[in-house]
């Protein structure tokens, strides 16, 4: 951006003018530390470039020629470096993108935190080639430190001559080096909170998922160079490409419905770990794309898998680099930082979306209710012959409707068991006259009120016309039927004596019209000399599956 321009290209005219300075002139902790002070003060927008003036200056301070500023990176124990800024008098000398340190002066100052050879650097290190073949003769180098207390990096001094002040010389390396820790410790975090700030506002503002996560991988994308970030979900046996704003439309399409087992984000969501491919071109995962990742610049790959609150694996938040090489060790923490994020943001649109539905669902079973207790008051009404009576039969009705909705609710709505509703309903009567028996079967939500107020209607008629009303008993068993449906016999005995041709009242008429059209079944009534009967026959719909098929507040 315009601003952050202005800001380095002060920083950088602010350093040009000590660049010349000799070193022999003034003291070289006082020119150090006027370097120093204008790194601590450079503009955030700045980046690397104030890092590459840096190093420059240095090289001029010591009369060098080559000043290199690293990062150990991830995965190689303490031995593999990554040039974060370098300045070289010749091209040639130049290290290379990510060395392999083992054996060389850079490994000793990241295992001892500080190394200086002040003549006859060759001869110290035998195992180091490149020193001899360009003909370096003295090295001073010092390590910084990340969050962990760990060497994260170093600065490192070489040069052709011999170090007349070697003393001086480490002092002001160490000094540098503990400035140079502190500058990328602060664009550590800074790169941190800022990313975790922008993205929580996003998902604070109910912002869309995939707009957050659009973000999310933009912001990774502008701290780790040469990326493109990208967000896979599973859904079966594929992965679906929830989010890669800055990926080509061929790259997306390639990747959205690949297979699990095809790549490095499937292997993290498999593993519930971190898959790092440094070099695309000899690793197993991309055996079958390889002409794909070198049309597209694929040359490393780093997965980490997005993990839920309850411990399982939702997706993987992956960087494809045009670069080979692992992650250093703040790639890593970013990675982290970003999957959890991912998981923030996912968590929040997926409780959003299940609040919308159960307040949808809710609103639904609001307004069913209240037109069944409409449905009750006009029937109650159409078949009373007095206030008294219209208040007991819609009052009872009522508390009928109440008492399977609390049983319910204690399910979150998931069913009731058909033993429990006939419980709710016989309740108030006399249990050793009530005799049941019958299969584990749970009902539906949707059946449990319509059978519930069907059979209030038939314990209703029997207190008050049938075997309740005398000394009879009532015996209610149920069993599943060849065709898995369920069939519900109501059998009433010891009664007052049944008339030869009875009408069917209110009550009945109201069963057979919640059992036929509220669901789906079929009744039967029976008058026999015995006693009054009922058959309930039950589709299959009634009831409910094994697992709760809606959720809803109780």
């Amino acid at each position: 951006m315009a601003h952050q321009d202005v800001a380095v290209q002060t920083n950088l005219e602010r350093i040009e003018p000590i660049k010349h300075i000799e070193p022999e002139s003034a003291s070289l902790f006082a020119q150090a530390a006027r370097a120093i002070e204008i790194l601590d003060g450079h503009s955030s927008g700045a980046g690397d470039e104030v890092l590459k003036v840096f190093a420059a200056h240095l090289g001029a301070l010591f009369d060098a020629d080559i000043v290199g500023v690293t990062e150990v990176v991830e995965g190689h124990g303490r031995q593999s470096l990554r040039v974060r800024a370098e300045w070289a008098s010749d091209e040639a000398l130049k290290f290379a993108p990510v060395y392999d340190a083992s054996g060389s002066p850079c490994e000793r100052v990241i295992v001892d935190g500080e190394y200086g050879c002040p003549t006859g650097l060759p001869a110290a290190f035998p195992d180091d080639p490149w020193l001899e073949q360009h003909g370096f003769e003295s090295f001073f180098g010092a390590a910084f430190s990340g969050p962990d207390g760990n060497a994260c990096g170093h600065l490192c001094v070489l040069s052709r001559r011999t170090c007349r002040k070697p003393e001086e010389t480490l002092g002001v390396v160490q000094m540098c080096a503990s400035a140079i820790g502190r500058e990328l410790q602060r664009r550590r975090v800074e790169g941190v909170l800022t990313t975790q700030r922008s993205i929580l506002e996003l998902v604070a503002r109910g912002a869309a998922l995939g707009d957050v996560l659009d973000a999310l991988c933009v912001a990774v994308e502008r701290l780790i160079s040469s990326s493109v970030c990208s967000l896979m979900m599973r859904e079966d046996a594929v992965l679906r490409l929830v989010s890669g704003p800055s990926m080509p439309q061929e790259l997306a399409m390639h990747f959205d419905g690949i297979s699990v087992d095809g790549c490095n984000c499937g292997a993290a969501i498999s593993r519930g770990c971190p898959v790092i491919t440094p070099d695309t071109s000899i690793d197993p995962l991309w055996e079958a794309m390889q002409d794909f990742a070198q049309r597209h610049s694929i040359k490393a790959c780093w997965s980490f898998p997005v993990i839920a609150t309850t411990g399982g694996v939702i997706g993987s938040f992956a960087v494809s680099r045009s670069q080979t090489g692992l992650p250093s060790r703040d790639d890593t923490t970013l990675m982290a930082t970003a999957a959890h994020l991912a998981c923030i943001a996912i968590e929040r649109d997926e409780h959003v979306r299940r609040q919308d539905m159960m307040m949808r669902e809710l609103d639904h079973r609001v307004k069913n209710n209240l037109a069944a207790v409409m449905s009750l008051c006009e029937s109650s009404l159409d078949s009373s012959q007095s206030k008294q009576e219209f208040g007991g039969n819609f009052i009872g009705r009522l508390r009928s409707l109440a008492h399977t909705h609390e049983a319910l609710a204690r399910e979150h709505w998931s069913g009731i068991e058909l033993a429990e509703a006939l419980r709710i309903v016989t309740a108030p009567y006399q249990a050793e006259r009530i005799h049941m028996s019958g299969d584990p079967i749970r009902l539906a939500a949707r059946a449990a009120n319509p059978l519930g107020l069907a059979l209030h209607e038939l314990v209703t008629n029997a207190a008050k016309h049938g075997a309740l009303g005398e000394k009879g008993v009532i015996n209610v068993s149920w069993h599943r039927t060849l065709d898995a449906a369920v069939e519900l016999i109501w059998e009433e005995r010891g009664g007052p004596p049944v008339p030869a041709s009875p009408q069917e009242g209110y009550g009945l008429r109201l069963v057979r019209g919640l059992i036929n059209h509220e669901i789906g079944g079929d009744v039967s009534f029976e008058f026999r000399p015995t006693g009054f009967a009922c058959t309930l026959h039950l589709p299959t719909t009634s009831e409910a599956k094994s697992q709760p098929a809606e959720e809803t507040p109780s």
